[in-house]
C-alpha cells in the first residue's frame, strides 16, 4: 500500500486535516447528545486528548484464540461484527494504514460548536479518536465516548456512511459499552 505524503499535516499522514476537521465538525454538531449532557448548552465539551484505536481492532494474531471473548469485542473485522462483509481486505488495510499514521494525541484545531477541555475527567465530556476513512471516503470509523460521572459513561466504535456532500448517517456501533 502506498502512503500519501502530507507535509504540514497535524493529525495523519494519510488523510488531510481538512477532511478530518470537516467530519469532526459534523460529528460534534450532529452526533447524539446524551440525556445527561446539558440540554441548553450550545457547545459540547470535548476533551483535547484523543482516544486511540488498538492494533487488535484490525489484526488478530494466530497465537490468541478466536474463541476468546476479546476477539468478539476488540477485533472489528470478524464474523460477529461483520465488518469483514462490508469492507474488503484492502479497505481493512487502508483503515490500518491510517491507524498507524496518526501523528498526534491531542486536538489542536478548534471544533465548531465545541469547547475543547484539556482534561480527561470532567463531567459531560466527549472524547474522540481521529476518524478513519474508507478509501472512497464514504465510510468513517471513529472511537468515541461520553463521560458524565462515576458509573455514568458510554462509548464504542461508530461506523458512519456518507449520505450527501456534507452529511453522514450512523450505520452501527461496535464494541459498545455503558456504565
Amino acid at each position: 500500500m502506498v502512503s500519501l505524503s502530507s507535509y504540514g499535516q497535524t493529525y495523519s499522514s494519510v488523510i488531510s486535516d481538512s477532511a478530518i476537521i470537516s467530519f469532526m465538525n459534523w460529528e460534534v454538531d450532529n452526533g447524539k447528545k446524551y440525556s445527561e449532557d446539558c440540554q441548553i448548552c450550545k457547545r459540547k465539551k470535548v476533551s483535547t486528548h484523543l482516544l486511540s484505536f488498538d492494533k487488535l481492532n484490525f489484526y488478530w494474531p494466530d497465537s490468541i484464540s478466536k474463541i476468546d471473548h476479546e476477539y468478539r469485542y476488540v477485533h472489528l473485522f470478524n464474523s460477529y461484527n461483520k465488518l469483514d462483509t462490508i469492507f474488503s481486505y484492502e479497505e481493512k488495510e487502508f483503515f490500518f494504514e491510517q491507524f498507524k499514521a496518526v501523528k498526534d494525541s491531542v486536538w489542536k484545531h478548534p471544533l465548531e460548536k465545541s469547547k475543547l477541555r484539556d482534561t480527561k475527567s470532567s463531567l459531560n465530556l466527549y472524547s474522540y479518536s481521529i476518524p478513519l476513512f474508507s478509501s472512497s471516503r464514504n465510510y468513517v470509523l471513529i472511537k468515541k465516548s461520553f463521560y458524565c460521572g462515576n458509573v455514568c459513561a458510554y462509548g464504542g466504535i461508530f461506523l458512519y456512511r456518507r449520505v450527501d456532500k456534507c452529511g453522514w448517517e450512523l450505520v452501527e456501533v461496535y464494541n459498545g459499552w455503558i456504565s
